[in-house]
């Protein structure tokens, strides 16, 4: 298992973990909710840390540069994705236009301005949750959001005849899948947040399919880059819900 855990952490994360990556891509499936769980983590001691020196840069310039970490900790991996998402966008209905597109590197007009605006409104949704005694939520969107790959990979075929990045994942991913993450994603979440977080995940859950049925329906499936794109959109709903969910009223947890 430790295999099939540090093949997570290598595809999702820069970090130099030692040891050799699992046959079994599937397997690495499971590892998804630990590795948001870790970033989540990452996220509440920054904030900490960030609140003995945040007078001069503000709740604003703490949120950017707490952005720019995990751009960096993830090696812009769910970035690349949504701006290829984007890009595509501009094939219209041409399905394999939009596949190739998604397969080139570069990144157009459509990608830039995608990955300008999450940056515009991630870092202003992610300063109003930390500037509010609310601020341990956003372990719940560095979470949820991994989980919720696992989701997508779950449930819709892959798009592509060739096998990309996210293509071993898909093959051997079954629903199995898709209940152990869930309940390992509320068993590290409702034990301090409660019906927050079993509501977030809900709202998480809804904003995945919706994304998976319409790309399925444009493009026949899911590919690497949507999982991507999809992980960058369901960040910011989430922060979006965290910010305007009132407080939790009957099992509220400990946070």
């Amino acid at each position: 298992m430790y295999k099939a855990l540090l093949t997570t952490f290598r595809t999702l994360t820069i970090l130099p973990l030692p040891g050799k990556d699992t046959e079994r891509f599937d397997l690495a499936l499971y590892g998804f909710p630990v590795v948001g769980a870790v970033m989540g983590l990452f996220c509440l001691g920054w904030v900490q840390a960030a609140g003995l020196w945040m007078s001069p840069i503000g709740f604003q310039g703490a949120s950017v540069l707490l952005l720019g970490l995990l751009c960096w900790l993830t090696g812009g991996l769910h970035w690349d994705g949504l701006a290829d998402w984007a890009d595509s966008k501009g094939a219209g209905a041409d399905r394999e236009k939009a596949l190739r597109i998604m397969k080139d590197s570069s990144v157009g007009s459509f990608g830039a301005a995608a990955l300008i605006l999450f940056g515009l409104l991630w870092t202003q949704l992610a300063a109003v949750l930390i500037n509010s005694p609310d601020w341990p939520r956003l372990f719940l969107v560095l979470l949820f959001s991994r989980s919720l790959q696992v989701e997508l990979i779950c449930s819709y075929p892959y798009a592509r005849k060739e096998s990309g990045m996210a293509g071993p994942f898909v093959e051997g991913a079954t629903r199995w899948h898709r209940v152990v993450v869930l309940v390992l994603a509320l068993a590290c979440s409702v034990p301090f947040f409660g019906e927050l977080a079993v509501s977030s995940l809900g709202v998480g859950f809804i904003a995945t399919h919706l994304f998976g049925l319409i790309e399925k329906k444009r493009l026949g499936g899911i590919t690497g880059d949507l999982v991507g794109a999809s992980n960058q959109l369901n960040e910011l709903v989430l922060l979006f819900f965290l910010i305007l969910a009132p407080e939790p009223t009957r099992f509220g947890g400990w946070l």
